[in-house]
């Protein structure tokens, strides 16, 4: 099983962030556009399940994800199935056959860097703002958590956000 164990903070001074980042040397792997189309199922509702269900678009390359509920209070930690196929449309039809609700569409710009065994992510999220990703494929929860978190102080972030992008945008829907 492949525990996404994750943090996640909102960026609030980019120069300051990316300073404390590039202090720390990490490698610098990517920079993608994402589109995520996230759909909910036809007889049970993701929202309250704390599951999730995606097509994600990366830069013509398209994959299917499926995170199950969070499995810590403390960080992200998910179950995380992930496979990549040939055709989003396709998928996206055969998800409208199944009676899978579309309900939202995310785009982002990330910029993904590795340090050691931990993924660094920068996200800039249309109508979100630019927030941080530590995360770490791992089996021990609470040592990956701790290192997480050790990162994270190292980086200066302080306020943490257990939401997922989904979350945030259906709350930020629910304002207007």
């Amino acid at each position: 099983m492949n525990l996404e164990v994750e943090i996640k903070a909102k960026i609030l001074d980019i120069d300051f962030f990316t300073t404390r980042l590039n202090s720390l040397k990490p490698k610098f792997i990517s920079n993608e556009n994402h589109i995520d189309i996230y759909f909910n199922h036809p007889e049970k509702n993701f929202t309250e399940t704390d599951e999730a269900l995606r097509i994600r678009s990366i830069n013509g390359s398209f994959f299917i994800t499926y995170k199950g509920p969070k499995l810590s209070s403390r960080s992200k930690t998910r179950n995380e199935i992930e496979t990549e196929i040939s055709s989003a449309l396709e998928c996206k039809e055969i998800f409208n056959a199944l009676n899978f609700v579309e309900i939202a569409t995310i785009e982002k710009n990330r910029k993904t860097y590795k340090l050691n065994d931990i993924t660094i992510c920068t996200d800039t999220i249309k109508d979100l703002g630019t927030f941080v990703e530590l995360e770490k494929i791992a089996e021990d929860i609470n040592q990956t958590e701790d290192d997480l978190f050790s990162l994270g102080t190292s980086l200066g972030i302080k306020d943490y956000i257990q939401n997922s992008y989904l979350e945030l945008i259906q709350k930020n829907e629910k304002k207007c």
